[in-house]
């Protein structure tokens, strides 16, 4: 299963990848210079001067070989991060969004909401946002557009395992489902979503720490490939 697996990812990067024109320049040329090269080698009892023309033509491709070499895994490159940062920056604002609702939740006056009903559907909403984010990190390996696993990144990048943290909201999820808020405080609801709102801020933190990182590696590649 696990073969079958990194098969099937093998085949997700080829398939992103191979749309690439740096790739088939690359390998247009690089089956020019092979050509350029075996035609070099029987010529060379037969007819020297071909084979010296033949020789020079392979020398040329082969500095063009490098040269898209090179480029495409500029190219590559600067693809994987423009992608990091696109889903990043909607992480980002899946964070702030949460962040949002819960500063709302906590310092709403009395009047915010009409209703008990009101105040505990909002209560709900908060707690579905705030699980939102990790779902969309741990549902990101099945986008065949990303060049990358946002759960392994996230865990790796964030020290952030989307999966158990969405173990942990579940059981946030059972408290919300037995809370009555006509009798619960502001700061009963603080101490629910504690650990949530923690993990979420220090999340966005290193986000936006990461997105800084990102466009400035964006720009060097721009750069380095102009």
């Amino acid at each position: 299963m696990n073969g079958k697996l990194k098969l099937k990812r093998v085949c997700k990067k080829i398939k992103l990848y191979i749309v690439f024109p740096h790739i088939w320049v690359l390998f247009l040329v690089a089956i020019l210079a092979l050509i350029m090269c075996l035609l070099s080698v029987v010529y060379i009892e037969i007819n020297t001067f071909l084979s010296s023309i033949f020789a020079n033509i392979f020398a040329g491709l082969l500095t063009g070989v490098i040269i898209c070499f090179i480029t495409t895994i500029k190219s590559i490159s600067l693809y994987r991060t423009e992608s990091k940062v696109r889903w990043l920056e909607n992480l980002h604002k899946e964070c702030l969004k949460f962040i949002s609702m819960h500063h709302k939740l906590l310092f709403s006056k009395e009047d915010e909401f009409a209703d008990d009903e009101s105040y505990y559907n909002y209560i709900y909403d908060t707690l579905c946002c705030g699980n939102d984010i990790s779902q969309t990190i741990s549902q990101g390996c099945f986008e065949e557009a990303l060049p990358f696993n946002p759960y392994k990144y996230c865990k790796k990048k964030f020290s952030f395992d989307a999966v158990e943290v969405m173990n942990g909201n579940e059981l946030l999820r059972e408290e919300i489902i037995k809370l009555d808020v006509s009798t619960s405080s502001k700061t009963d609801i603080r101490e629910l979503f504690k650990t949530m709102d923690s993990q979420i801020i220090i999340l966005n933190r290193k986000i936006m720490k990461e997105l800084e990182l990102l466009q400035v590696k964006k720009k060097v590649i721009n750069i380095s490939i102009g």
